[in-house]
């Protein structure tokens, strides 16, 4: 199962853009129901804009130029995988008794009323939770995100070489894979079999588990892109 939490990954649109969009009366889903709808649409289809547009404005201020590309980044990472069709969403009413969400990773602008949870399957094996925050204003609904502490943001910075550097090498496992593993973990994947694909290529390759997830997961984020598995 991979567990995200999916606030935090909201990605940068020109704050000019989104000001105008919050600008349009009626603009942000009246009920939850359409607002979750409307998330899972947005993140299946990585269109940023519409992920924005549910944002409160207050979330969508703490991107700035100095920490965009830490947004950037997060969004791109949240909506690699896709919100399979069978999703079902839990609404948990917060109290404002318990301690809020993410404490020491950042801080909400606006106090979160709401915690929306997303759980769906896809294939034998695979599985995913979503996890965002909402508020009511004025009988709209709004997602709510916290602001990234400046710690976080500085570490992010820190570590953006290696993290690229990673990411590259991962890039270039995927692509050493030869015959005849190659065709068996696609058959894999196209199964829904990311668990069993991770730990032959593993067996096959003698890579640590971290690596080999890292590489499976960028496999079939690959193989979606090229349409061969949805």
């Amino acid at each position: 199962m991979r567990l995200r939490l999916v606030p935090l990954f909201c990605g940068f649109l020109a704050l000019a853009g989104c000001s105008s969009l919050f600008s349009l009366p009626n603009n942000h889903p009246a009920t939850i129901n359409e607002l979750v709808s409307r998330y899972v649409a947005a993140s299946n289809a990585h269109d940023v804009a519409a992920m924005n547009a549910l944002l409160h404005p207050k979330s969508l201020a703490c991107i700035t130029p100095e920490n965009r590309d830490f947004y950037d980044r997060a969004v791109e990472v949240s909506m690699r995988e896709p919100i399979a069709s069978n999703y079902h969403f839990t609404d948990t009413t917060l109290t404002g008794k318990e301690p809020l969400p993410l404490n020491g990773y950042g801080t909400f602008p606006v106090p979160p009323t709401h915690q929306i949870q997303i759980e769906y399957s896809s294939g034998a094996e695979n599985s995913g939770t979503f996890i965002f925050w909402l508020v009511s204003e004025n009988g709209r609904w709004y997602k709510d995100d916290p602001c990234i502490n400046g710690s976080i943001i500085k570490q992010f910075h820190e570590d953006l070489p290696n993290i690229k550097a990673r990411g590259e090498a991962t890039k270039a496992l995927v692509g050493q894979i030869q015959e005849p593993l190659l065709s068996e973990l696609k058959s894999l994947l196209k199964a829904g079999k990311s668990a069993t694909a991770s730990r032959r290529y593993a067996e096959a390759t003698g890579k640590d588990p971290d690596t080999s997830l890292a590489v499976i997961e960028e496999m079939e984020f690959e193989l979606r892109q090229q349409k061969v598995i949805q």
